[in-house]
């Protein structure tokens, strides 16, 4: 792969294009939303989930780079582990930011949409650059 940057870039920016497209049409009434608010059960054990998986990931993700099997594992195999790593933590991200984000749509409730803010900054600290 010649320029895996430009790659990851792209990704990074397909995800944040995604989220604000999914946004758009909820927010427009294209699509109904709070169709679970109803559920409570199911609301807390998704929140539970999201909750952990977003306070792992994020410092992981932020750090990714500085774990020394990476390092050593980015020297040994050169641009494609690098752009296989960076895709790994660009999902680490933005899965659980797409997640939170339907959600928020599904069950209309705040805490989803504050993950979601969050993992929003935190995409920010990950652009993908030489």
């Amino acid at each position: 792969m010649k320029h895996p940057y430009i790659v990851l870039r792209i990704v990074w920016a397909l995800v944040l294009t995604f989220c604000a497209i999914v946004v758009a049409i909820y927010e427009s009434g294209l699509c109904a939303d709070g169709i679970f608010v109803a559920d409570k059960a199911y609301e807390f054990y998704w929140s539970l989930l999201l909750d952990a998986v977003t306070l792992a990931f994020i410092p992981m993700a932020l750090r990714l780079y500085k774990f020394d099997y990476v390092v050593r594992s980015i020297r040994n195999g050169g641009r494609l582990t690098e752009f296989y790593w960076g895709l790994l933590r660009q999902a680490m991200l933005g899965i659980p930011m797409i997640a939170s984000m339907f959600l928020y749509y599904l069950y209309m409730s705040p805490s989803f949409g504050y993950l979601g803010a969050i993992l929003f900054l935190s995409h920010f600290f990950i652009f993908p650059n030489k």
